[in-house]
């Protein structure tokens, strides 16, 4: 996560809760404990996906909500900025069934 969530303080999960105290904590406990309150089994890819995009939009709220999300099959990017481009420090490489980069 890169961004600045003011303002957000959300209560306390009862799966995920952060150990520090910043946003990006925050951010990723509550969309962990969103998406285990709303599937208590495995859902469908588009399903997940629409969820996490609903939590998105409700995090964004809160100010610039910018990351990556993956389970190491998938991976997910959103920006709330304006970023157009990203300088690779090192060569980062990826492999499942769908794509290689």
């Amino acid at each position: 996560h890169n961004g600045n969530l003011r303002r957000f303080n959300p209560s306390e999960g009862e799966y995920f809760n952060p150990v520090g105290s910043t946003d990006s904590e925050q951010a990723f406990c509550y969309l962990l404990e969103q998406l285990r309150q709303r599937f208590r089994h495995k859902a469908s890819r588009e399903i997940l996906f629409n969820a996490i995009a609903e939590i998105t939009t409700e995090l964004r709220q809160y100010g610039l909500f910018n990351y990556m999300l993956s389970n190491g099959d998938w991976l997910i990017a959103h920006a709330s900025t304006l970023l157009f481009f990203i300088i690779l420090e090192s060569l980062y490489i990826a492999y499942n069934q769908f794509f290689k980069i």
